[in-house]
């Protein structure tokens, strides 16, 4: 399990590689698709030469595809805005382009490309002097909006900027490296990941604590507002993550996910308790102005230092919400829960521990649920027979070493079939999650329940991990059950939740199959 440093953050995405990148908007988009690799345009009705913001906007509000797997839009957009001027109807056309980004992008970070001046109705710009007012409409316009600007424009050209010019090719290197996590945007220095693998491990250095309280200032100066993000949309987010751990220094606990930097139900119940607590103004969980600047002042009146910061790493070292999966032959253990639910797993794993009885669900019917897909009939009579004579110890064990032996062949041959052109689809969207959760876990779980063929299914379970609509539209809400990575990214994200609920609530039981994975508990 990796605790982030302080001292520098990525976005989620940076830790798996390159993320996958759009860029929309007005003429630059144009120059920049040719320059920038990694980036697609592939949402040609959010392009368009002379488009203003009130133009992207109207055609966001009519684009009905979703897609959850894009991780960085980079907006074109501003000199069509009538001479870089942050009207009131700018910035509210920017606050509902926003809202409208994230519904079509749900999982993305916004970033508006600076546009130039010097041609056009910006040649009153003459000089090669970057203007105040384009900075001023950035910052107003976008920035206020909750959109990240880059840091570069594009700047002075005496006609309309192209390919060939300086400022353009300076920005497409830009996006190209932030696309591959090699530059801004919370940029991550492995070397300190690595050395904090084990949280245990670390120490707090002063370059800590005093980037602790920059990022918390630098929102503050920012004028930077955080809301509740819904479930399906969660993002890590660094100043969510310092919030967090300022929150529970200060007595406003996050039991049970910790400083996870993402912004769910529980933060949002502390933030609000943190705020009635403060007297600040104004209702609900937003982390906004007020929040920030009493957290800040907070902090340093009750001492928050070196110390402190190192007691937090320990503290939500083991609240954070990464899936630690066993590897190799022991992940099916994790697959139960894929296959008999967080509580039902978690019943099999304590019972065969000797700590505890199955779930009810799972004893109904002498087991009639739990052994009516196994093929071996006479093991599943054997289990139902344990049930029904009050051994759940016996059926527990029974079940899990036939699914110990199961998976293990299961395993063998789905990775011998992703390989398989056929299953390209299939490969394709499994590599293209990410996700924590290993791929051949995934791959195996793919195979049993699909055999890889996305447009698998019968009228309750359909696709490539055989998932309910319901389960679908809670992750993809206009996505296609059977679109390959529509289907992979709605059920991967519920296993996440899935085995983090399982971890919790197995508890010590399940510590015992992961000491040795490849014995027989019988």
């Amino acid at each position: 399990m990796k605790i982030h440093t302080f001292e520098s953050f990525s976005m989620l995405w940076e830790s798996n590689g390159s993320a996958i990148a759009e860029i929309i908007g007005d003429s630059s988009v144009n120059l920049y698709s040719p320059l920038v690799p990694s980036a697609m345009v592939s949402y040609p009705s959010l392009n368009k030469v002379g488009w203003s913001t009130f133009d992207l906007l109207n055609a966001a509000k009519k684009e009905s595809r979703v897609n959850p797997n894009v991780n960085l839009v980079f907006v074109c957009i501003g000199s069509n805005d009538g001479g870089y001027i942050p009207t009131t109807a700018l910035k509210k056309a920017a606050s509902e382009l926003r809202v409208q980004l994230s519904r079509i992008f749900p999982n993305a970070e916004f970033i508006v490309v600076k546009g130039g001046w010097g041609w056009g109705g910006l040649s009153i710009y003459d000089s090669q002097t970057e203007p105040t007012e384009l900075n001023n409409y950035y910052n107003q316009v976008w920035k206020e909006a909750g959109f990240k600007v880059m840091g570069r424009s594009q700047g002075f050209s005496e006609q309309h900027h192209t390919t060939r010019s300086p400022g353009i090719a300076s920005q497409a290197k830009d996006i190209e490296n932030i696309i591959r996590g090699s530059q801004g945007l919370y940029k991550e220095d492995i070397s300190k990941m690595d050395q904090i693998e084990n949280p245990g491990g670390y120490q707090a250095k002063p370059e800590d604590i005093e980037s602790f309280y920059d990022v918390i200032q630098n929102a503050i100066n920012d004028r930077i507002t955080v809301s509740q993000e819904t479930y399906g949309t969660f993002q890590y987010n660094p100043l969510v993550q310092r919030v967090q751990i300022a929150l529970e220094f200060l007595g406003f606990g996050l039991p049970r996910f910790g400083a996870d930097g993402l912004y769910g139900p529980e933060t949002a119940s502390s933030v609000e308790k943190f705020k009635r607590s403060s007297g600040i103004q104004g209702s609900g969980s937003e982390i906004d102005f007020g929040t920030l600047i009493s957290l800040f002042g907070q902090l340093k009146d009750n001492g928050f230092d070196q110390e402190e910061l190192d007691k937090a790493w320990s503290g939500s070292a083991d609240l954070l919400s990464a899936v630690d999966i066993t590897g190799g032959d022991g992940d099916y253990i994790y697959y139960l829960q894929h296959q008999q639910g967080v509580a039902g797993a978690s019943g099999l794993v304590k019972a065969a521990a000797g700590e505890g009885k199955l779930h009810p669900a799972t004893r109904a019917n002498n087991g009639r649920y739990l052994v009516s897909n196994m093929p071996d009939k006479g093991i599943a009579n054997q289990i139902s027979q344990a049930i029904q004579s009050n051994d759940d110890q016996r059926a527990a064990i029974l079940f899990l070493n036939y699914w110990a032996n199961f998976w293990k062949d299961k395993r063998s041959k789905a990775l011998a079939a992703i390989n398989d052109s056929k299953n390209s689809e299939a490969k394709e969207a499994i590599e293209s999650i990410q996700t924590p959760i290993p791929k051949e876990f995934l791959i195996t779980v793919a195979f049993i329940e699909s055999g890889l063929n996305p447009k698998a299914g019968n009228s309750n379970y359909k696709g490539l991990f055989a998932i309910t609509d319901t389960n679908l539209k809670k992750q993809v809400p206009n996505g296609d059950i059977y679109n390959a990575k529509d289907n992979t990214f709605a059920a991967v994200k519920g296993m996440e939740q899935g085995i983090r609920d399982f971890e919790r609530m197995a508890g010590s039981a399940l510590a015992a199959f992961k000491s040795d994975v490849g014995a027989n508990i019988a």
